[in-house]
């Protein structure tokens, strides 16, 4: 039986993507990591995906992440964003709404049962139900992109905030014909924080009175 120790010792090798892809070629995956194993043969939107299912997509984005860190904290959490794929009902494939809500019990499950650190849990529960944000975070209410921040403890310390960045561009790139793409969003999404935190330091931010635009963050006028 596999253990954290084995998941880790993959994570930090130089091709995990590979390792992981023999694993569910020759069955094994589904033996240790059932809720990743059972990501292939999902299909997703071709316009969007057109490496392939959910486990393509998966395996590329982990790949990706490895030559932007060698973090194994963002590498597991880019590992497990997608699993809540697997549990999509059939009459709305290849869509996936909600799928990060989804994914977030089987991502604790799966941390329950190989005895994950809490460290690991916790971000990559966050990071499972949050890495869809940056697709929509222009349009969000500053509220939420305050919740959003606050989920990372981006407000007080850069550590989580980058650690999240990483997995939001591993996924964004983690497709076919994309993978070399730039990742505008953690420019926009830095400098909405940078803001936020010059506001939020001087004790004088309110969701209810102020609004994200663009950069800036600006009262709202009646």
């Amino acid at each position: 039986m596999m253990t954290w120790d084995d998941l880790i010792n993959i994570l930090r090798g130089p091709a995990p993507h590979e390792t992981l892809q023999s694993m569910q070629d020759d069955g094994s995956l589904n033996d240790f990591l059932p809720e990743v194993s059972a990501l292939f043969a999902i299909p997703q939107p071709e316009k969007h995906h057109p490496e392939g299912d959910a486990g393509a997509h998966t395996l590329l984005a982990l790949k990706i992440a490895c030559q932007l860190t060698d973090d194994p904290m963002v590498r597991f959490a880019v590992l497990v964003h997608d699993v809540g794929k697997a549990e999509t009902p059939p009459e709305i494939l290849p869509k996936h709404h909600d799928h990060n809500r989804r994914g977030i019990p089987l991502v604790e499950r799966m941390c329950k049962r190989l005895d994950a650190p809490e460290p690991y849990r916790d971000f990559a529960v966050k990071a499972t139900e949050w890495h869809m944000f940056t697709h929509v975070a222009h349009e969000a209410k500053p509220a939420k992109l305050v919740k959003v921040f606050q989920a990372f403890d981006a407000l007080s310390s850069e550590a989580g905030w980058n650690r999240f960045m990483l997995v939001c561009e591993a996924d964004a790139r983690g497709r076919g014909g994309h993978e070399n793409d730039p990742f505008p969003q953690r420019g926009y999404m830095d400098s909405v924080l940078r803001e936020t935190r010059e506001v939020v330091g001087t004790g004088s931010y309110d969701p209810n009175r102020h609004r994200i635009v663009g950069k800036y963050t600006s009262p709202i006028h009646p």
